[in-house]
């Protein structure tokens, strides 16, 4: 990255994230991984050097990518999320693909009544989220992974680093949690937002129980067919998205996918084809 680039950079962090984050230049000779504390206006984090931690950071806190406010769908989540509340329930968001915490911290602080179920199968980085999250009282770190069935997964790292690791089902290891289970967990609970982005694994997601797909109001998921071509990662949701009829948004990787209200005005579409009609790519 030459200067120009790296004073862009600062500019922009300075800009989204605050002043205080041009601090975490100081604690350049702590070891490649240990995570640092990295002060923004949105509050504290613990953030790896020479991992993808803070970008993650810029993209959920810079960029909010997870903002469902500023789209024209997300009053019907947000007034979802009060009619919830008001009927004395508890809202439930399911963040699949916790890893350090940063997308959770958000949800905790964007529906502050509602409780946060953040599900990573990586011990590095619950370590991490676990230091993230311990801040706030409605978040609740799940150290499975999240799939479609019961079992258990390992996971692969292509080039030993946790952050590009892929999950596998296998005889042994780590267990599988599936979202009904979660949502269980919570006395008096209702879906409403969950957001998936498991590297891949989100075919095994919508391929097993997918009885909780028609509860939350919205869906975020971080499609990986760009990652994984051949594998046909994106078939199981593709085929949801047909029967499910909701409004989808594209944010940064991620699609948000809204429940409708016209989806009822709609006719029977269970006839349509249902493979290779969606393509996704990271954005620039």
């Amino acid at each position: 990255m030459d200067f120009v680039d790296r004073a862009y950079r600062h500019y922009s962090d300075v800009k989204q994230l605050g002043l205080p984050v041009l601090l975490r230049g100081l604690h350049r000779r702590a070891s490649s991984r240990e995570a640092r504390l990295v002060r923004t206006v949105h509050g504290a984090f613990y953030i790896r050097p020479h991992t993808p931690d803070m970008e993650v950071l810029r993209s959920v806190f810079g960029r909010m990518v997870y903002d469902l406010d500023r789209v024209r769908q997300g009053a019907a989540t947000r007034s979802e999320y009060e009619r919830i509340c008001a009927a004395g329930h508890t809202p439930i968001v399911i963040d699949g693909g916790a890893n350090v915490g940063i997308a959770a911290r958000y949800f905790a602080r964007a529906y502050p009544r509602a409780v946060v179920l953040a599900v990573e199968p990586d011990e590095d980085n619950l370590a991490v989220c676990r230091k993230n999250t311990e801040v706030c009282p409605n978040i609740c770190v799940v150290p499975t992974a999240l799939g479609g069935r019961s079992g258990c997964v390992n996971l692969e790292h292509g080039n030993g680093d946790a952050d590009s690791g892929r999950t596998e089902r296998a005889d042994h290891g780590i267990p599988i949690t599936v979202i009904a289970e979660l949502k269980d967990l919570i006395p008096n609970g209702e879906l409403l937002i969950v957001k998936i982005d498991v590297e891949g694994f989100e075919k095994d997601v919508f391929s097993g129980e997918i009885g909780w797909v028609s509860e939350p109001h919205a869906i975020i998921v971080e499609p990986h067919d760009w990652m994984l071509p051949g594998d046909g990662t994106s078939f199981p949701l593709q085929d949801i998205l047909l029967r499910e009829r909701r409004e989808m948004i594209l944010s940064g990787d991620n699609l948000m996918l809204f429940k409708s209200r016209a989806a009822s005005a709609r006719g029977d579409t269970s006839h349509w084809p249902t493979r290779g009609l969606l393509k996704v790519v990271p954005s620039a």
